[in-house]
């Protein structure tokens, strides 16, 4: 068992033990809650009178079934259209600037949004190029709805309207995807840890997947990732996973994301203004003249920045969408010397949009990539689990020490 679980149940670690063998993902110490969660839910669905006799299910004539139904249970399932889209535009170009078929993996595709998303760019930029994508995932019913190309309409939010028109049958409540799209994709149920590989792969994305992977199970994968890669190839990884990938595969510069490779890294075509959709982002250029925050502050520490001292930063007060560019000016103050380690509290947070969390991992993969480490922490349960819940780079907590 990966991490020191001494102050949590027998059966809690034990089943979470069961878990990181099957697919290499854990809860611990992090995310017990959750799986604490789903696994009295289960105890009780199938009218056990305690965890501990789940945990004996588990280890029975069914107990790979059963396995199953809890990592589906468990597993944070948050898929988006278009998600960090300067990431994939990123992507798209450098796919555009080599020769021959591109075949693309995305792994822990969720229900094919990831996917679909990476087709359509591509199409676009590239309508003659030959490509293939696979998205693969570990959940049965994720990909059963992958397969079918068919949302509902209220889920389309995000892709551009000119790229809805173009590749999707549009009718009052659902959205079909055309036929020339579908021909550029297959999807197959898969575990990263122990089932077969596909074919060497040109680029493989497996973002916001890494960070579930217990540390034993991570060395392991990444390995079997570097396998399939083809030299030259592409990995991308969320922005907040390239501390985790750095090891094994080389950092590509990127202007908006984590890309890695496994030979020397190449530069990115530079972005340009006008019709190119290439456009340099995060870029930092201060202006020491601006307003100060009037519906959020940030609590400034006082004193050097020390590289080997987290600098702390407690946000306070209300941040809707009309004051991110405020935030994202005073969180770049925070880093300012990439080399240290930045944790951001939110526990004195009162509002903070959804449209934050890309701040936040867009601003991680920043720091990353000039050598540093952003971290964001809190104590308040209803905060902490709107971190988890996008995925951000968390500073462990007491508790999550334990």
């Amino acid at each position: 068992m990966d991490g020191d679980t001494t102050r949590q149940p027998a059966w809690l670690t034990a089943i979470d033990a069961i878990i990181v063998r099957h697919c290499g993902l854990t809860s611990l110490p992090r995310r017990a809650w959750r799986l604490e969660g789903r696994i009295r839910q289960r105890t009780q669905a199938l009218e056990l009178n305690h965890p501990s006799r789940y945990l004996a299910l588990l280890t029975g004539p069914s107990a790979r079934q059963e396995i199953a139904r809890l990592v589906a249970a468990v597993r944070v399932d948050q898929t988006t259209w278009m998600r960090h889209k300067d990431q994939l535009d990123d992507l798209t170009t450098i796919i555009g600037s080599r020769n021959g078929a591109a075949h693309i993996w995305s792994a822990g595709c969720g229900r094919g949004q990831e996917a679909y998303s990476i087709a359509m760019l591509l199409a676009d930029a590239y309508p003659t190029r030959d490509f293939t994508v696979l998205g693969t995932d570990l959940s049965e019913d994720a990909i059963a709805q992958a397969k079918q190309g068919r949302y509902p309409m209220n889920e389309m939010v995000g892709i551009p309207a000119r790229l809805l028109a173009a590749f999707w049958h549009l009718s009052e409540d659902a959205a079909r995807t055309t036929e020339a799209l579908r021909g550029h994709i297959s999807f197959r149920v898969h575990n990263l840890l122990t089932d077969p590989l596909p074919t060497p792969q040109d680029v493989i994305v497996v973002r916001n997947v890494l960070m579930y992977f217990a540390p034993s199970a991570l060395r392991t994968v990444l390995n079997r990732l570097a396998t399939v890669l083809v030299p030259g190839g592409i990995l991308v990884t969320g922005p907040s996973e390239g501390h985790l990938v750095r090891d094994v595969f080389t950092p590509l510069p990127s202007a908006n994301g984590i890309l890695w490779t496994t030979s020397s890294a190449e530069q990115l075509p530079a972005r340009t203004e006008g019709g190119d959709r290439r456009h340099v982002a995060w870029s930092q250029d201060p202006d020491p003249a601006r307003s100060p925050l009037t519906s959020g502050t940030l609590d400034k520490q006082p004193g050097s920045i020390d590289p080997f001292q987290p600098t702390v930063r407690r946000i306070k007060g209300t941040f809707p969408p009309e004051r991110l560019d405020a935030l994202k000016q005073e969180l770049f103050e925070l880093v300012e010397r990439p080399s240290a380690r930045f944790i951001v509290d939110l526990d004195d947070v009162e509002f903070l949009c959804d449209e934050a969390a890309d701040l936040f991992l867009r601003l991680s993969a920043h720091v990353e990539q000039l050598g540093g480490r952003l971290e964001v922490t809190a104590t308040r349960p209803g905060v902490r689990h709107w971190i988890e819940r996008w995925n951000l780079p968390e500073h462990p907590t007491d508790d999550d020490r334990a």
